[in-house]
């Protein structure tokens, strides 16, 4: 099967418990990551995305009224329109969308919160943007409402 992955020892397998199959998904995993072989492409919406041809970039549209950056836009459409303009002027690939701090000691909020920060830009930018809109969330409810507003990933 190839020369074994040189960090994973027996005394690895046997401390974490691992069988057999694991280490053999483990090895294949490191053949793989460590070929030759192109990605194939993943598409979302008109964009074709082929990773490791170039680098992507990532604007981040924080909407959270406490972002531990202190840029929370939340409350004001035309301020987001403008950042998120600017943010693909600039070269962003794609506008990830979020919601909820993830500061330290930031209180959750709940899915029809975070909805009710989010929504109405997603609303705004479906269609408008040349590139996909992704979410920022750990809630399946967010991207489920989401996703049939716009959303990609």
């Amino acid at each position: 099967m190839g020369k074994p992955v040189p960090w994973l020892s027996d005394a690895m397998v046997l401390q974490y418990g691992w069988r057999l199959s694991e280490r053999k998904i483990l090895q294949r995993w490191y053949k793989l990551e460590n070929s030759q072989l192109p990605s194939p492409p993943t598409r979302c919406g008109d964009i074709e995305f082929r990773w490791g041809e170039r680098t992507y970039i990532m604007g981040i549209i924080n909407l959270s009224p406490d972002s531990f950056t202190k840029d929370g836009l939340s409350g004001n459409i035309e301020e987001v329109v403008v950042q998120a303009t600017r943010l693909v002027e600039e070269g962003a690939d794609i506008i990830d969308i979020g919601g909820e701090s993830t500061r330290p000691k930031s209180e959750p909020i709940s899915v029809e919160e975070e909805l009710r920060q989010v929504m109405p830009a997603i609303e705004r930018f479906s269609g408008e943007l040349p590139v996909p809109l992704s979410i920022d969330t750990y809630k399946s409810g967010v991207p489920r409402r989401a996703g049939g507003s716009g959303v990609r990933m």
